[in-house]
């Protein structure tokens, strides 16, 4: 396949339904219902129950610097202006006054006249937070409040808490007007707006998003336990991968509770703590997705680009955390940037590296994302009007495929490992037929009778030198038989002092023919696998020296190699080819010794790699392995 076609491909995927939800949006805006133009909204006709609640947005009056009631004339900087409206929602920050854009800071009136309703009528509004504090007022009765206004910083408290009143209408119309002040948020005035319906409808719509705030809470709790049930149990990708859903999970929760209904505002009155917890969900949520992807498919994203995106985010939240509210509220833009990036070299990643069956229900989840990040930005940024946030829901599509991509891996992961517990019990039975037939194999009866035959060659000649060999054989055999499968180690001095047995009832035999040196470079305290050098020393002899006319020579080297140890065995002897060295460690292959196997197959189960063997006829055998010190036997 060719790269940049996949790259054109998953491009055009992305943006075919990038395109597809603007469509949508467009489609919706084009049907609502009325709105407020110069400051009125006229109801006559609208009905309530067949057409559902109303959104107030349009265009407001609006009085900068001022705070006026709906009986007194406006005192704002633009009393006598004809132009004095301004875009529900929508922040003041843009809105120029004589000229010149103002900062965030400040407080101004806003206001609309609603029309065309029926005397009396039970109505009820949905209000959400604004930046950052309100009095609303119907004509001129207050009736919501979000924290303390002022015009000036001193006597001015923020809040984050969404209101619903309930009010009735006296005459056929009635007037909204709205007080707010900003001067912790980098932008001010109502970003949010309010809907109009009745006090079922209301009511139905706050009970709905409950339900939701309470559904969502409780599905993404159940999965943070599942995942640190997991992660406390799990081992290496498994681990990294519910610690990344476990974060997930508490990302989503805390933009659950920070939403909706703004549950958080009624545990925790801070109102920064609400604000932090709100960019550091939106600068975290996508990173831990990427992390969580990456968990399931290595290598999808290059180490060096997912270092370089936790950097940035962690400077990001640096920022969130020691800089005012004020300060980096500024950025908002540059996070919402970073979501819609980090969610497009995701499915891009996607769409062109992942071949596993699994991927498309992975590109589903990050679309949602996507998708559901591009609605709220759209919304958050009053471009839009919607009465929810899709961004909580769309999380949980995420999780809820995140979880059922995790749950095939894990069954997977769960049904390689009984095979591999099925394989090890085949081997432990192997291992311990080795083991028996590797004691038997220790004491060969060609092998007592030829040291026996060279001792009772010395007897008549050195009767000092007999005794020794006799003393030496007996160690020897002591040593091979003292072999059980509770006592796999032994010190490498304990070894060497079985090879140096080994040699002389040899050099008894084959007198100047066997030449045996070695190298030790490491402590001879160490602890090492019982007869796993000694068998490669004998193997030297019997089928390497031996078996050539000449003088021989083995060569035991133990050096230290990057914090291990190195053990290599060398003779000089025949050799043979390399094809056939190289079949000495392959099991399916039936042979009468199983001296080389059992060793190589020792030091896979204790350290995970085994022999070494190099080999070249009429040159000699080199057979290395390295192994880690030891301290106590493995049982």
């Amino acid at each position: 396949m060719n790269n940049p076609r996949k790259l054109i491909g998953s491009i055009f995927v992305i943006i075919t339904i990038t395109a597809l939800l603007t469509a949508v949006m467009v489609l919706s805006l084009s049907s609502r219902q009325p709105s407020v133009k110069s400051g009125q909204l006229d109801l006559a006709g609208y009905d309530f129950e067949k057409q559902g609640i109303i959104s107030l947005d349009g265009e407001w009056e609006f009085y900068p610097g001022a705070f006026s009631m709906p009986t007194q004339p406006a005192s704002g900087q633009l009393q006598n202006s004809t132009d004095n409206f301004i875009k529900v929602p929508g922040t003041w920050n843009r809105y120029q006054v004589k000229g010149e854009l103002p900062d965030g800071f400040g407080g101004a009136t806003y206001r609309m006249t609603v029309t065309g309703v029926e005397p009396n009528q039970s109505l009820s509004l949905k209000i959400p937070p604004q930046s950052t504090a309100y009095r609303l007022y119907i004509d001129d009765q207050l009736v919501a409040q979000n924290g303390q206004i002022s015009l000036q910083k001193a006597g001015f408290v923020p809040e984050y808490r969404p209101q619903r009143v309930i009010f009735t209408a006296n005459a056929s119309h009635f007037t909204i007007t709205m007080h707010i002040a900003n001067f912790t948020y980098a932008r001010g005035g109502m970003w949010y707006v309010m809907h109009l319906g009745t006090p079922a409808q209301i009511e139905s719509v706050y009970k709905l998003t409950a339900y939701l705030d309470s559904f969502l809470l409780g599905n993404y709790c159940i999965m943070l336990l599942l995942c640190i049930i997991l992660y406390l149990i799990g081992q290496n990708r498994i681990q990294y991968t519910m610690l990344y859903f476990a974060l997930l999970c508490l990302a989503a929760a805390g933009r659950v509770l920070i939403y909706g209904n703004y549950t958080l505002t009624y545990i925790i009155s801070s109102f920064r703590t609400h604000v932090v917890i709100d960019y550091l969900t939106l600068a975290w949520f996508p990173v831990f997705f990427i992390l969580l992807i990456n968990s399931i498919y290595p290598h999808l994203l290059k180490k060096t680009l997912i270092r370089f995106i936790v950097s940035l985010t962690l400077v990001f939240s640096m920022v969130i955390l020691t800089t005012p509210i004020s300060f980096f509220t500024k950025f908002t833009w540059l996070l919402e940037l970073n979501l819609l990036v980090l969610g497009f070299v995701q499915i891009s990643a996607l769409l062109l590296n992942t071949r596993n069956t699994s991927r498309w229900i992975i590109i589903l989840a990050a679309s949602c994302l996507f998708l559901s990040s591009i609605y709220d930005i759209l919304l958050q940024n009053c471009i839009i009007d919607g009465l929810f946030l899709l961004a909580p829901l769309g999380f949980y599509i995420i999780l809820l495929l995140g979880a059922i991509v995790l749950a095939r891996n894990y069954a997977q992961v769960v049904i390689k490992s009984e095979k591999a517990l099925q394989e090890l019990q085949k081997s432990n039975e192997r291992e311990q037929q080795a083991e028996l037939r590797l004691l038997q194999s220790q004491i060969k009866p060609h092998f007592l009778y030829n040291a026996l035959s060279a001792i009772a060659n010395v007897c008549s000649k050195d009767g000092s030198r007999a005794q020794k060999l006799i003393l030496e054989l007996g160690q020897f055999l002591q040593a091979s038989f003292d072999f059980n499968a509770c006592d796999q180690m032994t010190t490498l001095q304990k070894e060497l002092s079985l090879i140096q047995n080994y040699i002389s009832i040899e050099k008894a035999r084959f007198a100047d023919k066997i030449h045996y040196r070695q190298q030790i470079e490491v402590p001879l305290n160490i602890q090492i696998p019982r007869l796993i050098i000694e068998p490669l020393i004998e193997n030297a002899i019997r089928h390497g020296i031996t078996k050539q006319k000449s003088n021989g020579e083995v060569w035991l080297k133990i050096t230290t190699v990057n914090e291990q140890i190195h053990v290599e065995v060398i003779d000089n002897g025949v050799g043979m080819d390399q094809e056939k060295a190289n079949s000495l460690l392959d099991d399916s292959i039936q042979r009468r010794g199983i001296g080389i196997m059992n060793i190589h197959e020792r030091l896979i189960k204790l350290y995970g790699a085994g022999l070494t063997i190099e080999s070249a006829r009429n040159v000699g055998t080199r057979i290395s392995f390295t192994i880690r010190e030891e301290q106590e036997c493995l049982k």
